[in-house]
């Protein structure tokens, strides 16, 4: 019975080694997941309302026959510049198709990406 209480006090602490080693992990990756669907959700409005007035905010058309509505967004990060494209249908809403820093095309529908926009806009992630 005594060995029986050791084997899984053992196993309980190798259980609680591994929950300790890989939390930050874990933690980093909830953080990055958060960052790409904050991101992923932004329009146009809820930009703007968010972090207020942009440098330039350039709608376009390709033609008068195209249904398509092309958005950009440029404001000034925490170093950089930080340009926020959209596009729309004219049955569909404004969607984020593209992001840059600088001139750096950062992968906005990727983790590190949203990140990396996070960090130079954090006004982005404001509760509502």
């Amino acid at each position: 019975m005594r060995i029986l209480q050791i084997a899984v006090g053992v196993f309980l602490g190798i259980i609680a080694v591994i929950a300790v080693i890989k939390y930050p992990h874990w933690m980093m990756d909830a953080v990055k997941e958060h960052n790409a669907f904050v991101v992923a959700k932004m329009t146009p409005e809820k930009l703007i309302e968010k972090c207020g007035k942009p440098l330039s905010d350039k709608q376009t058309r390709t033609s008068k026959q195209d249904s398509y509505a092309y958005r950009s967004i440029e404001y000034q990060g925490k170093f950089s510049k930080v340009t926020f494209d959209f596009l729309r249908d004219k049955d569909t809403s404004w969607f984020l198709t593209g992001t840059k820093i600088d001139s750096e095309i950062t992968g906005a529908w990727n983790k590190d990406g949203s990140s990396r926009v996070l960090f130079q806009m954090p006004c982005i992630d404001k509760k509502d």
